[in-house]
């Protein structure tokens, strides 16, 4: 490989990073414009019959990664999968069809198990183990989607947290019956930190400065938040993710949408 090409790659990659941090800083140790407190803020969001649960104030810490695109990293492993599932690969999203839809059984626990055996067979998913269900992500999936059932499994890079982003999902596809149709795939090859871990927002102030930026309607409900990684830009081919909240909410006529806060510095995210 060519090493100047790389060092350059590198090089690129930290500059851009470190026009982050700096902006992210200086936004972080101005002086607050608003001296409101946040409980204030709160209380005037549920004046505006915004319904919303306890929100913590940990500020827990977070790192920045990069990673390439799954697209040869699913290619190079087609043939690892069955012959008698139908494989294409468009760009770097894998779309996988049974030759015929497969039975996962009558509940949704029965669902979950069957398709976590899939998951687990190298011969159905490929680097399936570097994925889990993810009960939020499936939530919001079948509030979205024309399907009649989808389950998520996203993309792992710690214990707790993993990728929010469709860059690094199995998107399962299924019947009303509980059948199999199809699941889609892309992953995220290889992440790196590049950068050693810093403290994060917390929950409560990630909710309460997209609610400044008047991005959650009134009379409308937030369901659920997460803490994962969503991607910021693309450096040199180089896929840069931040740590992000990310908040499901759902406005007056029933529309749900996900809300992506940055977790270093409380900007959105679109």
């Amino acid at each position: 490989m060519d090493f100047k090409k790389i060092l350059a790659t590198f090089l690129a990659v930290f500059v851009v990073i470190d026009i982050f941090l700096a902006v992210q800083w200086f936004q972080l140790h101005q002086p607050a414009s608003n001296p409101t407190s946040s409980e204030s803020i709160l209380t005037e969001m549920r004046n505006d019959g915004i319904k919303v649960g306890k929100l913590g104030q940990t500020e827990k810490t977070g790192v920045y990664l990069a990673g390439k695109s799954g697209e040869t990293f699913l290619r190079d492993r087609l043939s690892t999968l069955s012959k008698t599932w139908d494989a294409k690969l468009t760009n770097d999203q894998l779309t996988v069809t049974p030759s015929r839809t497969i039975d996962l059984g009558k509940s949704r626990a029965d669902v979950r198990e069957a398709i976590d055996k899939i998951v687990n067979d190298p011969r159905k998913v490929i680097a399936g183990s570097q994925y889990r269900y993810d009960a939020k992500l499936t939530e919001y999936a079948n509030k979205t989607s024309t399907e009649s059932d989808v389950v998520v499994y996203a993309q792992k890079i710690s214990d707790s947290r993993s990728f929010m982003s469709q860059r690094a999902q199995i998107r399962f596809v299924l019947t009303a019956n509980h059948e199999l149709k199809s699941y889609t795939q892309s992953y995220v090859e290889n992440p790196q930190v590049l950068r050693d871990s810093t403290s994060l927002i917390s929950e409560e102030k990630a909710l309460i400065g997209a609610y400044q930026y008047n991005d959650i309607p009134n009379n409308g409900t937030v369901n659920w938040s997460e803490l994962g990684y969503s991607p910021l830009t693309t450096v040199h081919g180089d896929i840069i993710f931040v740590p992000a909240w990310i908040f499901s909410v759902t406005d007056p006529s029933d529309e749900t949408t996900i809300l992506r806060v940055n977790a270093l510095n409380g900007s959105l995210m679109k």
